[in-house]
């Protein structure tokens, strides 16, 4: 099985980027990207069915079976030298490319690509399906805001609470392969939101 990506509506690509969006174009992209979930969730269920029993069922435990199959999964490819350049300049790096960081220097492959953002969308869902006051959200205001326009979950209970899956998801990524230290756990995750927020009643 070849593993491939959502296609993402042409309208949104047209947009040029999450900072480009209108609020209108960031509340229809939250709408179809939480709409999308149950069938990538069933395309991602039979591809790790593949190499692990795990019921994919939005519990904390079918989660947490993912950690060490989903860091052996990790693909990237070398950047050329010009793109490191480019790189260096649009992040006002002056000092040597050799002190880069692997993650700095290297782009995740296609099939990565498609791994992590599917990955993101169930760890998503089991926030919400399982911690008290998880949503789905976005927010439109506030420019600088790092979410900004981003699919992200909130608590109702935390007013300053918020989590972007694939920022989570992808940070853990770099973490990994860069050695700098060794990423939280999904357990090591979900483990606060408990202590802070409580799991639903009746999961």
């Amino acid at each position: 099985m070849v593993y491939t990506d959502l296609s993402v509506p042409h309208k949104f690509i047209e947009a040029g980027g999450f900072d480009n969006f209108t609020p209108k174009e960031a509340r229809e992209y939250l709408k179809w990207y939480t709409g999308c979930i149950p069938e990538r969730v069933e395309y991602f269920k039979k591809y790790v069915q593949e190499f692990q029993d795990n019921p994919m069922d939005y519990s904390l435990e079918s989660l947490y079976l993912l950690d060490d199959w989903f860091i052996t999964q990790i693909e990237y490819e070398y950047k050329t030298d010009e793109e490191i350049l480019e790189f260096c300049k649009r992040n006002y790096f002056s000092e040597s490319t050799d002190l880069l960081s692997l993650s700095e220097k290297t782009v995740w492959t296609d099939y990565t690509y498609a791994l992590m953002y599917d990955i993101a969308r169930y760890y998503g869902e089991v926030m919400v399906r399982n911690i008290n006051g998880m949503r789905w959200g976005v927010k439109t205001t506030s420019k600088n805001w790092v979410y900004r326009n981003k699919p992200v979950v909130f608590n109702d209970n935390a007013k300053y609470f918020s989590d972007s899956p694939a920022d989570t998801i992808e940070v853990r990524m770099c973490n990994y392969i860069n050695k700098s230290r060794m990423p939280s756990s999904f357990r090591d995750i979900f483990s606060q939101y408990i202590d802070e927020f409580g799991i639903i009643e009746g999961i």
